[in-house]
C-alpha cells in the first residue's frame, strides 16, 4: 500500500472549498487502497481540522507554531492510528 503525503508546509489557513477537496481527494485515495496523510500542518491549521473533525478522517502531524511565524518545533501527531 503506498503512503500519499499532503505537504502543508505552505499552508496557513484553509476553508470550506480546500475541506471539501480534501473529503473528495480521501475518498479518490481510498478507492484506489491506498492512504494519506497531512504532513506539517501548523497549528493554526490544526485547529480547522479538529473543527471539522478531519483528525478522525486523516493522519494529521502537526509542527507547533510554524503558523505564528515563529520557529518550527516539535511534531506531533494526530489522528487515526
Amino acid at each position: 500500500m503506498k503512503l500519499i503525503e499532503l505537504d502543508f508546509e505552505e499552508v496557513t489557513y484553509v476553508d470550506s472549498t480546500a475541506l471539501g477537496s480534501l473529503l473528495l481527494l480521501r475518498e479518490q485515495v481510498q478507492k484506489s487502497g491506498r492512504s494519506s496523510i497531512i504532513s506539517n500542518c501548523c497549528t493554526d491549521v490544526m485547529r480547522i481540522l479538529e473543527i471539522a473533525n478531519f483528525q478522525t478522517l486523516f493522519n494529521v502531524a502537526v509542527l507547533a507554531n510554524r503558523c505564528d511565524l515563529g520557529h518550527e518545533s516539535e511534531i506531533v501527531s494526530h489522528g487515526r492510528p
